[in-house]
């Protein structure tokens, strides 16, 4: 069993467009098999023969170091230093 991180990308209609972290190609999975579906959520997806297994991936952690590098970009003065 192959185990792929995906993001989706965006929504189009009745398919979520998932991103993969490796750079591969991208893939559509319809919203209904996924809890909780909109842009940005972070997906582990397993791969066995023709079936696959999605686990939707909670992590809050990853949202505040994302917010804290957006404060810190803002917070640049124009000398390109943190203003902190």
């Amino acid at each position: 069993m192959e185990t792929k991180r995906y993001v989706i990308d965006r929504i189009e209609g009745e398919y979520a467009v998932c991103t993969p972290d490796d750079g591969s190609n991208n893939i559509d999975i319809p919203c209904v098999l996924i809890d909780g579906v909109r842009e940005g959520l972070m997906l582990d997806i397993a791969f066995r023969d023709d079936s696959y297994r999605i686990d939707v991936i909670e992590d809050d952690s990853r949202k505040e170091a994302n917010h804290n590098r957006l404060k810190k970009l803002f917070n640049k003065s124009e000398s390109g230093k943190n203003e902190d």
